[in-house]
């Protein structure tokens, strides 16, 4: 890699693949951990609430099918249970 141009992302990507291949999962998050620390880096932290599924026509119609569906089943048995 020469100094004068821009690094090249990909490149970086493959040696840190090629260095990390070696250990465990485990192993590779505390690597990475590590050396997020040295660079100053904050730690990425996946959200704490599900991302909602968006079906059709809004956020939550995809929900609300599978409720309308369920509810569905159960009045078919309840009506061939009958009275």
């Amino acid at each position: 890699m020469q100094m004068s141009s821009k690094p090249d992302d990909l490149e970086a990507v493959r040696s840190l693949a090629d260095t990390l291949q070696p250990f465990a999962s485990e192993d590779r998050e505390r690597i990475i951990r590590w050396a997020r620390e040295k660079l100053g880096m904050t730690a990425s932290v996946a959200p704490a609430v599900p991302p909602r599924i968006e079906v059709g026509g809004g956020p939550a119609q995809g929900y609300d099918s599978r409720r309308k569906s369920e509810r569905r089943r159960h009045q078919e048995v309840r009506d061939r249970q009958g009275p």
